[in-house]
């Protein structure tokens, strides 16, 4: 932990003991009101109703081929702050298709969230084209590579769009895939990346203690778990302060993380500590690890600095394989 974030640790933990109910999110807005400023509009999510939150939300649905039989088997797929809309996502998607799995993938980064997540003077421009060119665009509108840029740079630094307010996308997902006639409920998987991973985590933290969800207020559904076959997450942020390091409390879901010893973003020791203590409660390895030699976001193209193929590969088959056998 980097002298900063133990510092707004220390901020945090004080801030909660003054708090009426003592959550996380109302302690770190209350807090911000005085300190870290910066972080105050993404602590402090105006309230939405779930139909408001799902109307924001774009989804897709891509069906194997058609020589298998329905219904399928689901593999969800929650984007990083690269969006849906990487060659990367597309690659992913293919993967699980060809493997007999029907995908859905959620779209977090529409217009609305867009418009809503940048400083006022930029959400009166004109929103327009694709900023990443993708043949398979879903039905929503799409946003300018600039204004993109700017959203996925205030959430990846915390200003914006926080993962456990990006928990009722986890949600909405959930009982969209379980409305869908061509899906088997009971084959539900569930494959986060980076921020994405981080908003499963925190879903599914809150939805095992009853609590609620900010920006929407209402319990989450405590079956919504029990719809989940397994969870696969790519390097996410266990940094504390979120409530999965805060309550280190998880699910009956088999988990595995796939994590990077070399990622300075999203470190692997803070997760690895967070499993050691739920694993002990459950008395058996409920969250299970791989580690790679990797930085953050080793298995995509879209940074060639930190991209390996191999690992690529590989982390594709350690996912196939954790969800064939769970």
């Amino acid at each position: 932990m980097s002298p900063l974030e133990y510092l707004q640790y220390l901020l945090l933990v004080a801030m909660s003991w003054v708090t009426p109910s003592g959550d996380l999110y109302e302690a770190a807005c209350l807090g911000t009101h005085f300190f870290f400023r910066e972080y105050h509009e993404g602590l402090c999510p105006a309230r939405k109703s779930w139909d408001e939150v799902g109307a924001e939300l774009d989804y897709e649905f891509f069906y194997p081929p058609r020589n298998i039989s329905e219904p399928y088997p689901l593999v969800i797929l929650v984007h990083g702050t690269s969006s849906a809309h990487t060659l990367t996502m597309k690659k992913r998607r293919d993967f699980f298709l060809q493997q007999g799995y029907a995908v859905l993938i959620p779209d977090s980064f529409t217009e609305a969230r867009v418009k809503a997540g940048l400083p006022l003077s930029l959400r009166k421009e004109k929103i327009y084209a694709p900023g990443v060119s993708a043949p398979e665009a879903f039905t929503g509108a799409r946003v300018s590579q600039t204004q993109m840029q700017l959203f996925q740079q205030r959430v990846t630094e915390g200003y914006a769009f926080l993962p456990a307010v990006r928990a009722a996308d986890v949600f909405l997902s959930l009982e969209v895939a379980r409305s869908n006639s061509m899906i088997n409920p009971d084959t539900i998987s569930i494959i986060g990346y980076s921020h994405g991973a981080s908003a499963v985590l925190e879903a599914l933290t809150l939805a095992k203690l009853g609590m609620p969800v900010p920006g929407v207020g209402d319990i989450p559904d405590a079956s919504l778990p029990e719809s989940i076959r397994s969870i696969v997450l790519y390097y996410p942020s266990c940094r504390p302060g979120h409530y999965f390091s805060w309550y280190k409390s998880w699910p009956q879901v088999p988990t595995l993380m796939i994590l990077g010893s070399e990622d300075s973003q999203c470190r692997a020791k803070n997760c690895q500590h967070v499993n050691r203590i739920i694993n002990q409660q459950a008395g058996f390895s409920l969250i299970k690890e791989v580690v790679y030699k990797a930085h953050h976001n080793f298995d995509m193209s879209e940074y060639p600095l930190d991209y390996r193929k191999n690992l690529e590969e590989k982390a594709l088959t350690e996912s196939l394989h954790f969800l064939r056998n769970h």
